[in-house]
């Protein structure tokens, strides 16, 4: 009884609160290579939780952290690579047949090899629908993002030319300043030339 409510308390305390869990895994987790081995292993374990498995607090904390949203780039590579393994485990998954007549068949080895055969055949069809639901899903999610880049990238041209026009009316409109500012000046001047030759005139009549 008390194992199971400390089990429970375990999974609704947040992990970075978990009692030298997360540094644990953080060091883990960055040094960590996204190999085959990785994915596997990841894979395994959605698995495992889908089928409604018990996790440790480790490998649960592992699973939660671990699932987040690539990138375009990041996608692309890991769409490509489990591509690549699905083609190795649908080759890995053919029967193979040595065919000798010479060999005389055990029947308990034959019964023995044939049920880790049938094992193994149901491991890499699980690995096989879980790589396909994973490729799908990569897919989908490398088409949304293309389609928010051409978003981006439309709405970044349509910026683009409401900003130069804005510039291009700020200059015809400091144009229009300075040719007003000039002729206003060249007002001036011919005033104090026509006040200069009125007083003038005034002294040459007295």
């Amino acid at each position: 009884m008390h194992n199971d409510i400390m089990a429970v308390g375990s999974k609704d305390r947040p992990h970075m609160l978990a009692t030298g869990r997360y540094a644990l895994w953080s060091a883990r987790n960055h040094k960590r290579v996204k190999d085959y081995a990785y994915h596997k292993e990841k894979m395994m374990l959605c698995k495992h939780e889908e089928k409604c498995v018990p996790l440790s607090i480790d490998k649960g904390d592992w699973l939660d952290e671990t699932d987040e949203e690539p990138d375009e780039q990041q996608l692309e590579a890991h769409y490509m690579y489990m591509a690549k393994n699905q083609e190795f485990l649908t080759a890995e998954s053919r029967p193979t047949f040595d065919v000798d007549s010479n060999v005389i068949p055990n029947s308990s080895y034959m019964c023995d090899n044939k049920g880790k055969d049938d094992q193994n055949a149901e491991e890499y069809e699980d690995e096989h629908v879980v790589l396909a639901n994973l490729i799908t899903n990569l897919k989908l999610d490398i088409d949304e993002n293309k389609n928010i880049q051409k978003q981006l990238k439309k709405a970044n041209a349509s910026l683009t030319h409401e900003l130069n026009e804005c510039k291009y009316a700020r200059e015809e409109s400091n144009d229009i300043r300075h040719r007003c500012i000039s002729a206003l000046h060249d007002q001036e001047i011919e005033l104090e030339k026509y006040k200069k030759y009125k007083i003038v005139k005034l002294k040459n009549k007295r």
